[in-house]
């Protein structure tokens, strides 16, 4: 990651007195992203969640319950 991407990502996940424990950025197969792309990737993502943008709605199978 480039120096500017990787300070403005450190500096969201040590904000606000926040302890970075452990964290993984898997950029995927894409052959064209660039460290600055991921680090602004990252950044963006992690900024929606630590706002509350992010709504938790996870996938429905849209099966009825049953018991076995």
């Amino acid at each position: 990651m480039t120096v500017r991407g990787l300070e403005k990502l450190h500096s969201l996940l040590n904000a606000e007195g926040r302890e970075l424990v452990n964290i993984k950025f898997i950029p995927g197969t894409g052959r064209g992203l660039t460290p600055e792309q991921l680090a602004e990737a990252a950044h963006a993502a992690l900024s929606a969640a630590l706002t509350g943008d992010l709504v938790d709605n996870p996938p429905m199978s849209g099966l009825v319950k049953s018991s076995i």
